[in-house]
């Protein structure tokens, strides 16, 4: 009897130290899960310059009057300085590479938590409407500013996965793969970043071959951002003007068709370029077939600038 006892009482503390090790190693884990998190959170937003730099700036600082928001075509189609000049207001050009109408309207409830811009400039692509599995992925950019904006980020960070808020009380996982874009952006020179604006310099190739593609499935949940973005911004009285900018090449594609026809049941401006014979096919004035250089986009904006101005006044 006393043997079973013995045995028994060993058992137990067998598994109550092993139980109090397990907790005590999670507890070590967490501290130092902690602790790298505060560190990368402190080099993240220390950044001055590059991609990151911009996403921080418009959610947690911008003022300027005038924000242009879109992709990558946004990123290297407007130039801030050429809107501030012919305006005579501030502006920022917010465009992410590789970021949709999903991310846009994210950062747009952020934004104006803080403030209320006088005008705000939405570049659509032909693609933003697709389904993508990865641009629902892209929006993991988003993870380090969920912490200070939660309420506005929520819905969108749950379109990535239904366990990210889960993957989020790990304090180092927002950082996941920025370790060298934190570098950089601590180490570049903050006048290189022409207000969000990034230039491309040169000019298609002569042998290029551009492929169209047909097919299309369009995204239900990306065609509601859109109009949110739109309603949000109205009920806000601020001044929308969604613009559709150059391609190289005529496009009949089905999201521009559907954008359009939306801003004209919102009563929204919609202004697309995408086929305008002062582009099409002049290689001068594109990088690639998507993307305008820096001529063919100092070119645009003050055209653009040029209109716009007459609207917003």
């Amino acid at each position: 009897m006393a043997a079973n006892s013995f045995t028994s009482n060993f058992k137990m503390n067998k598994y109550l130290l092993f139980f109090t090790r397990l907790i005590a190693l999670i507890l070590i884990f967490l501290a130092i899960d902690f602790l790298i998190g505060k560190v990368m959170n402190h080099f993240y937003f220390s950044e001055t310059s590059g991609p990151d730099y911009s996403i921080t700036y418009t959610i947690n600082s911008s003022k300027d009057e005038v924000l242009m928001m879109g992709s990558s075509r946004c990123s290297h189609h407007y130039v801030p300085s050429i809107m501030e000049k012919t305006l005579g207001k501030t502006a920022f050009n917010t465009g992410a590479d590789g970021q949709g109408i999903l991310f846009n309207d994210a950062v747009l409830k952020c934004v104006l938590k803080r403030y209320t811009p006088k005008c705000i400039i939405l570049d659509i692509t032909d693609r933003d409407f697709i389904y993508s599995q990865s641009s629902y992925e892209k929006l993991s950019v988003l993870l380090p500013y969920y912490a200070e904006h939660k309420q506005e980020l929520e819905s969108t960070i749950d379109l990535i996965s239904p366990y990210e808020k889960i993957k989020l009380v790990s304090k180092t996982y927002p950082y996941n793969s920025k370790f060298i874009s934190m570098i950089l952006g601590n180490k570049s020179n903050p006048s290189t970043q022409n207000k969000g604006y990034v230039p491309l310099i040169g000019s298609m190739p002569n042998d290029i071959e551009v492929t169209i593609v047909q097919q299309e499935n369009i995204d239900s949940i990306k065609v509601n951002a859109y109009k949110n973005f739109i309603s949000t911004l109205k009920s806000s009285s601020v001044k929308l003007v969604v613009v559709v900018s150059p391609y190289y090449q005529k496009s009949s594609s089905e999201t521009i068709k559907i954008a359009s026809r939306i801003a004209g049941e919102m009563n929204v401006e919609f202004w697309d370029y995408s086929s305008d014979e002062n582009y099409f096919h002049k290689k001068e004035l594109f990088k690639d077939h998507i993307h305008l250089n820096a001529q063919g986009s100092e070119m645009f904006t003050q055209m653009l600038a040029n209109r716009v101005k007459t609207v917003i006044n």
